[in-house]
């Protein structure tokens, strides 16, 4: 019989794939397809005869893989075994007054029939137990060229290459011909299969794939060179009926033989490596990133500090761990705490579950040293074959030849990590001066924080690692609770250096997921902007979720920056998402200004994130890769103890903040909140110290037009019967004229007046029309506990001017401060 060799080519149970596990029966073709017999009308269908589908425009048939049950799309049917998995029975279903058909796989196990399925738009389709009922049509006569659609989904057979898929139009590879077949006498079986590998009586490997009958089970299973060759239990490694589980037994060599190359890694214990090959010189093994892809590069270049710029991440993405898989293992890059992984072209990283299991072969090339990597079929070795930037070698991936077992490039060399190159690449520098304006890194809390890791840990990678966590990391020096604007070292404030919130909006009850909710086409995409751009939406509070770890929440919409976006950090509605970022300078980095202190890194997801297209962009992303000296990927921390004001020469402003406030009464500003609306009026009071609670509206007076900064609070007691509401971000979704803003009437007389926009801008105080007691136009400012002790004007009176206090109490020689006329006037004394 011929050796089995099925399983082996397709590798699936290698790797642990899943196989159905049913067993697929039928006969195989008496003679290959012809296409010039294929049916021309739907008349001369039969459920009764056995039928090849051809894709017209692809120049393919649609077939069944028995591991999955995916329908492919496979260049030639001929009369070997396989051909019983692309064939069909198709049956007429009447239904609504008209003719279906069904195709059934004729492959499909004795107790079960398994059909072509309701089609997907663009997707794989699976044989199904439930059958989609397909309108025929012929769309060439003379050719015998068909389309078929569904019923359910409208949507026509269609091919895209390599699968079988739907597709919503109808062109040339929606053209099918109905090919009729004759079956032979032989009846094949493929058989649901399942293997395991023992050493002693510890199962090291196992898989399950699929296999035809009467075919014997590979004797040559992959493993690493250590081992003796497995070995069968029981001897029957025929695939049939009651056969289809087959246990193997191996041990290690005797002697220098069974000598295993590495000391494997666990989840406990790490033994690290450098790894090297000697191709063309010797060349590093080091994982490096190309673009948004991290590849493993082999460049030429001696263990050294120098060799890693005497950068400690650089030199991690050179430090590797051997993790023993089955017989095989998994190779675990401790940088990008990641797995090596092949499929095609150059190798990459993934998780551990999807990770390549490679296998030790001897590859010594007479130096008595050094391994290969074998995918575990054929030729296929780990290599330095793919090319790169013009440099042929450079980056590792897989040459399939028969010499690639021995060649250089193949050769890996471990060693073990030294400690002066790990001390060199992470030197620990004196802590620095906290600055007094801006986030400082590595103060010194974070130096104590060093000093503790070495103590504890020793010289240990482990140990350098706590090290790392804390070294020019701005940590100590960020304050729980405190907010700091971002902006970027490269550009002034007359450019868009700061990042904000100022164009994302949020929903009347000042909820960012209620806008999105009302319209998902909504703007979230965090922006930078120019410093005269609305202060409160520039500030971030920094919430530690791990050591050296933040959420970056904004101040006005509540919410985090995302996770890594390639397209510009967005913002997600859900306040507890959001991305980790870390904050690290780079002294060593040579942009101009560095100061290796403030000027800071940050990272979420691995990525440097950049002032992307510079001073009069708006984004903020990745730039392609590290660039460790563009000063685009780096910010400063400002510290905000205060939030300017402008005061217009209106005299009044409005204002709300997240958070709470404090007015410099010495600068002469007052600040009020209001206890009613009615009658034309709306009655205020002044905030006691002036105090203004978070999330609370408030107007403030002045007795001129001018700047002014409001000391942000840690805490305040809210204040009892403000009917003010007050908006953070800019609240989006009301109805025109359903709130009163501060303006101006037709009298140039400062009041609440009912507004006809239908928004309430950042940080602003507005008063919901529902709050007044009548529907007035128009609401002027009366100080509460002045209503009646002071008498409104009468046409025609001279009264002399008299001055009350804002409590109604009269002053005869007013001075400093705010008071109210006998004539209804407010007036402020300096």
């Amino acid at each position: 019989m011929k050796k089995f060799t099925y399983l082996m080519s397709l590798l699936l149970a290698f790797v642990g794939a899943t196989a159905t596990a049913q067993t697929f029966s039928g006969n195989a073709l008496s003679a290959a397809p012809d296409l010039t017999s294929c049916v021309k009308s739907v008349g001369e269908i039969s459920s009764s005869k056995y039928y090849v589908l051809y894709n017209t425009g692809r120049g393919k048939y649609v077939t069944l893989n028995p591991s999955n049950r995916l329908l492919e799309m496979t260049s030639s049917v001929g009369t070997e075994k396989t051909s019983i998995l692309a064939l069909f029975q198709i049956e007429s279903v009447e239904e609504d007054a008209k003719t279906y058909h069904t195709f059934k796989l004729a492959a499909s196990p004795a107790s079960e029939g398994y059909y072509i399925p309701v089609l997907n738009n663009g997707g794989d389709h699976y044989a199904s137990t439930s059958a989609e009922k397909f309108e025929l049509s012929v769309a060439d006569a003379t050719n015998g060229y068909f389309k078929m659609k569904g019923k359910s989904g409208n949507l026509w057979f269609d091919a895209n290459g390599s699968t079988f898929t739907g597709w919503l139009g109808s062109g040339d590879n929606c053209q099918y011909q109905i090919v009729p077949v004759t079956l032979g006498s032989e009846t094949y079986s493929n058989y649901a299969v399942t293997y395991s590998i023992k050493v002693g009586e510890e199962v090291k490997e196992s898989g399950a794939s699929r296999a035809w009958g009467r075919e014997t089970f590979g004797s040559s299973l992959p493993c690493s060179y250590y081992y003796n060759t497995p070995t069968l239990v029981g001897g029957n490694n025929v695939v049939g009926d009651g056969n289809t589980d087959f246990v193997y037994t191996t041990t290690l060599k005797s002697g220098d033989e069974g000598t295993i190359p590495v000391t494997f890694s666990t989840a406990e214990a790490k033994k690290w490596y450098n790894v090297q090959i000697e191709n063309g010189g010797t060349r590093t093994v080091k994982a490096v990133q190309d673009g948004q892809t991290w590849q493993v590069s082999t460049e030429v270049s001696a263990l050294s500090a120098e060799a890693f710029s005497s950068n400690y991440a650089k030199f991690n993405n050179a430090v590797w761990a051997f993790v023993e898989d089955g017989l095989g293992v998994k190779v675990y890059n401790k940088g990008r705490n990641q797995y090596l992984s092949w499929t095609s072209g150059a190798a990459t990283f993934t998780n551990e579950a999807a990770a390549t299991r490679f296998y030790f072969a001897s590859n010594t090339n007479g130096q008595g040293k050094g391994f290969s990597l074998w995918t575990g079929t054929g030729n296929k070795y780990l290599n330095a074959s793919v090319k790169y930037n013009n440099v042929f070698n450079a980056r590792l991936g897989v040459w399939d030849d028969p010499n690639s077992k021995t060649d250089n490039g193949s050769r890996f060399l471990v060693m073990d990590v030294e400690m002066d190159i790990v001390r060199a690449c992470l030197p620990i520098p004196e802590a620095n001066e906290a600055n007094e304006n801006y986030v400082t890194a590595f103060v010194a809390a974070d130096k104590a924080q060093v000093d503790a890791a070495l103590l504890a840990g020793g010289e240990t990678l482990e140990a350098y690692d706590e090290v790392s966590k804390y070294l020019n990391v701005a940590s100590a020096d960020i304050t729980e609770g405190a907010y700091y604007r971002i902006g970027n070292v490269n550009f002034g404030a007359d450019f868009n250096k700061y990042i904000s919130s100022e164009n994302i909006f949020v929903g009347t009850d000042g909820e960012l997921s209620t806008a999105y909710t009302a319209d998902n086409a909504l703007d979230r995409v965090v922006k930078r902007v120019k410093g005269n751009g609305n202060f409160a939406s520039m500030l971030w509070k920094l919430e530690k979720k791990g050591e050296g770890i933040y959420w970056v929440r904004n101040a006005n919409t509540g919410c985090n920056l995302s996770s890594y976006v390639g397209s510009g950090l967005d913002m997600p509605i859900d306040k507890n998402a959001g991305g980790y970022y870390t904050f690290k300078a780079v002294p060593a980095a040579t942009f101009s200004g560095n100061d290796g202190k403030t000027m800071l890194q940050i990272l979420v997801d691995g990525r440097r994130i950049n002032a992307y297209n510079g001073k009069d962009g708006t984004l903020i992303c990745d730039y392609n890769g590290n660039h460790d000296n563009d000063g685009g990927n780096y910010w400063q921390l400002e510290k905000v103890t205060a939030v300017p004001v402008q005061i217009s020469d209106a005299l009044y402003a409005t204002v709300s903040y997240p958070f709470p406030v404090q007015v410099d009464q010495a600068a002469g500003v007052t600040a009020y909140y209001a206890t009613h609306a009615e009658g034309g009026k709306l009655t205020l009071a002044e905030y006691a110290n002036g105090i203004i609670p978070a999330g609370q509206g408030a107007i403030l007076a002045a007795a001129e037009a001018k700047s002014v900064n409001l000391a942000i609070l840690s805490s305040a007691d809210p204040v009892e019967g403000n009917i003010l509401q007050g908006a953070a971000a800019k609240r989006i979704g009301f109805t025109a004229s359903s709130n009163y803003f501060l303006g101006k009437d037709a009298d140039n007389e400062v009041k609440f007046l009912l507004g006809t926009i239908e928004t309430v801008p950042a940080n602003k105080a507005y008063l919901p029309k529902t709050s007044a007691s009548l529907a007035e136009n128009a609401l002027a400012f009366d100080f509460e506990g002045t209503a009646t002790a002071i008498a409104s004007p009468v046409a025609g009176d001279a009264q002399p001017e008299r001055y009350f206090d804002l409590s109604g109490r009269p002053v005869l020689f007013p001075s400093n401060g705010v008071f109210i006329t006998n004539t209804g006037k407010k007036v402020f004394i300096k």
